[in-house]
């Protein structure tokens, strides 16, 4: 014991430095990112790793005390890892039968070697962040089948990714169920439908396969496509994905993925707390911060150099001049174009909704964003896209319609959760809201 109090207090400097910082927070001498973990989270996470430093330290220095204890104490523990691992086998499969371990999102996305990826059909379950999410024989968050929706005379078909899903929300709370709800209590007519075929981190190149492979079916007399800023990105890495050499017949390769041991998945909540130091260095070394929380690390792996900078996100349009990421921008627009001549050439019209982050309206938003690193509030150039697509709607043959003067002329607060950049269901209502709106101005519905 003494030994290791000795040892507690070799490695005590940075600990006690790391608690200082705490207590500062706490009286708002300095302000700690929060969306590294949450203060009380920190002290135990501190204490933690404190306590583990200090008996490594006491162990390297009574090596030789510590050798001859094991040695002397080998049959019991021996036979306690053997019982350990028996343990953990038994509650593994014990978890993996009963199903609950934690899941990203509730449901694997399914890699597609035509779309990237899909949502799972025929889905009725609570997702992992609480939400009610329903998918019909397509894959669409829906309850309508192509049949029943057919039905409908005005028949409103919405392209797009997490947003147009309504990643976090139910199902009836999502942006296309506001706007079915909406236009049709304006216009008095049940003959309407909305259908959301949005998939989690999909984008134009990809919602342009979508559309001529499975929404197109639909027969959709109206179509509109969310555009998120993400997307810019997104198609880029879509791009560089494709092993097709028919540019309008992307393809990707199916990846062989291991699924992760359900007691890990299980001890995230928990481990993402002890993961607070790699979280600190990745704020200083980008490279070190690996997946995120959909389980698929291929996703952040991005790089593009753009201006002499090696860009590791997908938010590089931010921090770059328009006359650099133009390109980007108009790869991204031409998807958009022939979703529009498809849309046209099946006789439904088109509309483009380019959709603004929190930080675009509000920097009390979403104040522990799991992936605010990747972005500051204020960065040089976070209005390029809206200026691009300003740029557009002059000269474009449909609609582009930005949703930045709505978010920024409301009074509802917050219209994000958290920690996660998307919609609270009162952030739905305001773009369901908005959206019919603009749909009903323009007379794109009657």
């Amino acid at each position: 014991m003494r030994s290791f109090l000795k040892s507690a207090l070799l490695v005590s400097p940075p600990f006690v430095l790391g608690l200082g910082a705490l207590v500062l927070d706490r009286f708002r001498v300095l302000e700690l990112d929060r969306r590294i973990a949450p203060p009380g989270a920190l002290v135990l996470n501190l204490a933690l790793y404190w306590a583990l430093a200090a008996a490594l330290v006491a162990s390297v220095r009574e090596r030789a005390a510590v050798g001859a204890f094991l040695r002397a104490r080998r049959a019991p523990l021996l036979a306690l890892a053997i019982s350990l691992a028996l343990a953990l086998a038994l509650a593994e499969i014990a978890v993996q039968r009963l199903g609950i371990a934690e899941r990203p999102q509730g449901f694997r996305l399914i890699d597609s070697e035509t779309f990237h990826h899909v949502n799972p059909s025929g889905l009725a379950l609570v997702d992992g962040t609480g939400a009610f999410v329903r998918t019909n024989a397509e894959g669409f968050r829906t309850e309508y089948t192509r049949e029943r929706f057919l039905r409908f005379g005005a028949r409103i078909a919405v392209l797009g990714d997490s947003y147009a899903f309504g990643l976090g929300v139910n199902g009836e709370e999502t942006a296309c169920a506001v706007l079915e709800h909406t236009l049709r209590t304006r216009l008095s007519r049940q003959d309407l439908g909305v259908l959301d075929t949005g998939v989690i981190s999909y984008s134009p190149l990809l919602e342009r396969t979508a559309f001529r492979e499975k929404v197109r079916a639909y027969e959709p007399t109206l179509v509109l496509l969310f555009l998120d800023g993400n997307d810019i990105g997104d198609d880029y890495r879509y791009g560089e994905q494709n092993v097709s050499t028919d540019p309008e017949r992307p393809r990707f390769e199916v990846p062989e993925k291991r699924t992760p041991p359900a007691l890990l998945l299980l001890a995230k909540p928990a481990l993402r707390v002890l993961a607070a130091p790699c979280q600190v260095l990745g704020r200083f070394f980008p490279g070190l911060r690996g997946g995120g929380d959909t389980g698929d690390g291929d996703y952040y792996d991005f790089r593009l150099e753009i201006g002499g900078v090696v860009e590791t996100n997908r938010w590089f349009i931010l921090r770059h001049p328009l006359e650099l990421t133009r390109p980007f921008f108009e790869k991204t627009l031409s998807y958009v174009e022939e979703i529009a001549q498809d849309a046209r050439a099946s006789g439904a019209a088109f509309a483009l909704f380019v959709l603004p982050r929190y930080f675009h309206w509000s920097d009390k938003e979403c104040p522990d964003d799991w992936a605010g690193d990747q972005h500051a509030y204020d960065e040089p150039h976070e209005f390029a896209m809206f200026d691009f697509f300003a740029e557009q709607a002059g000269s474009a043959d449909f609609p582009i319609v930005s949703l930045l003067p709505a978010f920024q002329a409301s009074t509802v607060f917050p219209l994000c959760f958290e920690n996660d950049p998307h919609w609270k269901p009162a952030g739905h209502q305001l773009v369901g809201e908005a959206v019919a709106d603009e749909l009903l101005a323009r007379g794109l519905v009657k």
